[in-house]
Formats: C-alpha cells, structure tokens, sequence
C-alpha cells in the first residue's frame, strides 16, 4: 500500500510567523515535542500527540521570552513524557547558551526563562545523558571556528561539569564544526572536525 499522511495532507500547523529551523524530540507515547525561535527571538515549544492534536494551547508555550535574541533551539526528551531545550541567546548582560526542562504539560521545570550554561558560545547540540538532564556540546564563539566544550545538566538543572563545561578539544588549531553522541554510561563522545590553520588575534 502507498504511504500517506496520517495527520492531515501537507502536517497540522504548529506556528504561523517567520522562524529558524525546528528541533523536535518524541514523547515516548506516539506524539511529538518541537522547539522553535519565533520571529520575535523568543524560544517556544508545543507537544503534539499521536492523532496530531496540540496539546499546549494554539500557540504553544512560551520557554523564554528574554529581552535580546534567542535562536538555534536544540532538544532533547527528558525521558518522563517532557523535554530539555537548549539555545543560543543574545540577552543583554548574560549572553550565551540557556536551557530550560518543560514536563509532559509544557510548565517549566528550572529558573525563568532558562539556566545559563555556558558565557560564550553557538549554536549547541543536545543529547540525553539517560539520567533525566542531558549534555550540551558547544563551541567557544571564536569567528570562523572555536574550541569545542561539553556540559553535563542534572534533572534539576544543575551543571555537573563545572561553570562553564569540559574543554574536548582546544588547539591552536581551529575547530571549524562537531557532533556528539551518547556512550551509554552517561557520558558522551565527541566528533570534531579541526581545520589546519592556526587561529590569530591580528
């Protein structure tokens, strides 16, 4: 038999506005959570379920609404029916990579408008450290490159691996883009592409 959408044709509608790439993670029972930055630069989520009925309201809920820009949402499932979203943001006086935990009904589960995970930093990746938080790899912000960190989120929020994570890899050399994935055992490994040209301050 032919494949067909087993929602709507062309997907149920989630947001209505300009925005970046979505991140999305299962529910463990069917359905879906997605993560986005709006066109205002605030990030948001909604949970969908598996006969592709929103569950967070028409709009979503609001993760962070801080003055300056949010972007670049990652997440990843928390393991009990929510979710942990990471990003970069812009907010004046404290940029750098936030994250919040949202449970099964979309209330935050951490400080107001995300913990902050690192000062400087991109666009971060998320995977689940299989405890209830997760672990954030990011980059340094460096033009062109950066040297690349991880960071470890316990379910309550808190940073396990130091104020601003675990350096992997820090050379002279620039760390142009990476990946990671889980170990099993709560750790993580981490892929780095490293380009051989030097970085400079002139």
């Amino acid at each position: 038999a032919p494949l067909r959408a087993q929602w709507i044709d062309d997907g149920v509608l989630i947001y209505t506005g300009v925005g970046g790439r979505p991140g999305i993670v299962s529910d463990g029972i069917g359905g879906a959570i997605l993560a986005w930055a709006s066109s205002a630069g605030n990030i948001y989520a909604q949970r969908i379920d598996a006969t592709g009925v929103v569950l967070w309201g028409p709009s979503g809920v609001l993760v962070c609404g801080a003055l300056g820009t949010q972007s670049n949402p990652g997440i990843v499932s928390d393991g009990a029916g929510g979710a942990i979203i990471g990003w970069y943001d812009g907010r004046s006086g404290g940029s750098g990579i936030y994250a919040q935990r949202v449970d099964v009904n979309g209330a935050a589960q951490w400080a107001a408008d995300g913990i902050r995970v690192c000062s400087t930093a991109t666009a971060p990746r998320l995977i689940s450290d299989d405890a209830g938080g997760a672990i954030v790899g990011y980059s340094n912000g460096i033009v062109g490159g950066g040297d690349v960190f991880v960071q470890r989120i316990g379910a309550d929020g808190s940073l396990l691996w130091g104020t601003e994570g675990v350096s992997v890899c820090a050379t002279q050399y620039i760390e142009s883009d990476f990946d990671i994935a889980p170990d099993g055992a709560h750790g993580v490994i981490v892929a780095v592409v490293r380009n051989y040209y030097q970085n400079s301050t002139g």
